[in-house]
């Protein structure tokens, strides 16, 4: 009966539409203990703690995995580096790619960091951005050398494949990248 009362009061003082709105805090501000003896402890916000341990150990674990599969990768491609299908695909592409898987698994294990602080959450962000820098220019680059040996095969027409665009490029695109995440950290 209070509300519709204070209803019909807001509502002739009020001509801005909002008389329920009004009505309502009004009879909460004068209603407030009587609700508060009736709402759950911490109504309505009380922050439940759940527990992430699985999905963290979980995603330490994969983390780890990716990093030691880089980490084997680098040691036998550094171990096969004079055999000459590594030779064939380029060994400075290789080395670039690997250090991006590198920080790969070193991000993801930075993400199942329940607990994070400015720098931890600083690291994600540097190590995630980077990576796919390293793993996704020199793809590209690669695929882009490809077509352009194919294209020319198709025209019967000799092609230089100027070995220094790869470092020119790589070296922009994480240039980019560096100046964006430093401008972000800052």
């Amino acid at each position: 009966r209070k509300m519709i009362k204070l209803l019909a009061d807001n509502g002739t003082v009020y001509d801005t539409g909002f008389a329920a709105r009004e009505s309502v805090c009004e009879w909460v501000y004068d209603n407030y203990e009587s609700l508060a003896r009736q709402s759950p402890k911490g109504f309505p916000r009380e922050k439940a703690l759940e527990s992430y341990a699985a999905l963290s150990y979980t995603g330490y674990v994969l983390g780890s995995i990716a990093l030691v599969l880089a980490m084997g990768t680098a040691v036998c491609v550094n171990l096969w580096k004079d055999h000459q299908i590594i030779k064939s695909s380029q060994l400075n592409v290789l080395i670039v790619i690997i250090t991006g898987y590198v920080l790969a698994g070193l991000s993801s294990v930075l993400h199942a960091v329940v607990e994070t602080s400015d720098s931890i959450c600083t690291l994600q962000q540097w190590t995630l951005r980077l990576c796919y820098c390293l793993e996704f220019v020199p793809t590209m680059l690669k695929i882009s050398s490809i077509n352009k040996l194919g294209q020319a095969a198709r025209l019967f027409r000799k092609v230089q494949v100027d070995p220094n665009i790869f470092k020119k490029y790589l070296v922009i695109s994480v240039s980019v990248i560096v100046v964006y995440l430093a401008i972000w950290t800052v």
